[in-house]
């Protein structure tokens, strides 16, 4: 996947309704049940916008991602992140 692919994943994370909304539930999640600070690790990030907020948020925060591009996208806003499979033996 190309970097404008990933910049466009990460625009559409933003703004579009879905991911606003899904991400607004689980921030709500968080914030009752398991303020920061803490640790949180997602899988499959993709644009990494979810890891973004959740750093913002004050949690210490990990990706993983099958894709290179995704893991440099993500590590160039501060995030820590790694490359992975993701699949189970």
């Amino acid at each position: 996947m190309d970097a404008a692919h990933l910049e466009e994943l990460g625009r559409i994370e933003r703004d579009y309704w879905w991911h606003v909304n899904k991400r607004a539930l689980v921030v709500q999640t968080l914030d009752r049940w398991f303020p920061a600070p803490g640790a949180l690790v997602e899988g499959g990030f993709g644009g990494g916008e979810n890891l973004r907020v959740f750093r913002a948020m004050g949690y210490e925060v990990h990706g993983l991602d099958f894709l290179e591009a995704a893991v440099e996208r993500a590590r160039s806003f501060g995030v820590s992140a790694s490359v992975h499979d993701l699949q189970l033996p």
